[in-house]
């Protein structure tokens, strides 16, 4: 069923105006699943009305987690962290990023709401 679906989708993607309007080489990647994003990050941003400058503390906040990722085991005791309960530290991060997900959810369903 998966894949039936995504055929589906290649074809009314295949179909769009501005969709044929693109590249040869954007329409593959596009359809190959390599890109997500015709304009870019940036350009989703915008459309969604994220400020840029509020995405970029988010993209730099969260990405330091990632890339920090082996040496937060060192960090243990000073977040304390003892795994029966939640440090202040997790229940501040956990906001953060439950805000970060709802706002951007918000701003996007209110874009496909005028795209409908």
């Amino acid at each position: 069923m998966y894949r039936e679906k995504i055929s589906e989708l290649k074809s009314e993607l295949e179909a769009m105006p501005k969709f044929s309007a693109l590249s040869e080489e954007t329409r593959k990647r596009i359809l190959d699943g390599r890109d997500f994003y015709v304009g870019g990050v940036r350009g989703a941003l915008k459309l969604i009305g994220w400020e840029k400058d509020e995405y970029e503390f988010f993209e730099s906040y969260f990405s330091s987690y990632v890339h920090s990722m082996p040496v937060s085991f060192l960090r243990v005791e000073e977040h304390e962290i003892d795994f029966s309960t939640i440090s202040d530290f997790q229940y501040a991060l956990c906001g953060t990023a439950a805000y970060a997900v709802a706002g951007t959810l918000e701003r996007t369903t209110a874009r496909m709401r005028d795209l409908l």
